[in-house]
């Protein structure tokens, strides 16, 4: 039910766009042209017919082609009030050049590279490690709270998916924060790898 509703509202918005663009359109022959559209459509008859017909010739095309194809009708022929037929093959060509343009760009988007994922340290804690280290004076207990609060800073970034933990398995990426990794506690390699920045012999 709640589908069929759906559907029946998108139709129904749909024919009440393509009838206020279809009026906008014999609006504009009606001024433009005032001549030659009193001599086609004399009566009310009339325009209801032009109307009747033309939301069933353009009821298949978006609304950006009928408009597109509209103005790009009236410029080929400055001056004469467009036809019927003049304004669907419009409209037409209007559409597949819409449908063209979406295809390029579908596929330009598809064929180009993908950035590669960084295996830096995010900036953030790049700049609060180096703030750390200037601010521990180099002394050991300096250096302690400075490694603390900054595993403090690691791990909330791991919470929020930032960063993320990654063994020898995975690349040689230190453990810690996906900068490419260089050393490590096992002289066979097997172990957790490290950037001079995180490896730490205590560990």
């Amino acid at each position: 039910m709640n589908e069929d509703y759906k559907t029946l509202q998108t139709s129904t918005t749909r024919a009440s766009e393509l009838e206020k663009i279809v009026i906008g359109i014999m609006r504009s022959m009606s001024l433009d042209y005032p001549a030659d559209w009193a001599k086609s459509y004399p009566n009310q008859i009339d325009k209801k017919q032009l109307k009747q017909r033309l939301m069933k010739l353009l009821s298949e095309f978006s609304s950006e082609a009928i408009v597109e194809g509209y103005e790009n009708c009236i410029k080929e022929r400055p001056g004469f009030m467009p036809r019927i037929p003049e304004i669907t093959a419009s409209v037409s060509a209007a559409q597949k050049q819409i449908d063209r343009q979406q295809r390029n760009q579908t596929e330009a988007a598809l064929l180009a590279p993908k950035k590669a994922a960084s295996n830096q340290m995010p900036m953030n804690i790049r700049e609060a490690w180096n703030e750390a280290l200037r601010n521990a004076k180099g002394t050991p207990e300096g250096l302690r709270e400075a490694r603390e609060r900054h595993e403090k800073i690691i791990a909330d970034a791991e919470r929020k998916g930032l960063i993320k933990r990654t063994s020898y398995n995975q690349g040689s990426l230190c453990c810690r924060c996906n900068k490419p990794g260089v050393l490590s506690h096992s002289t066979m390699g097997d172990g957790n790898w490290y950037c001079s920045d995180h490896f730490n012999k205590s560990l």
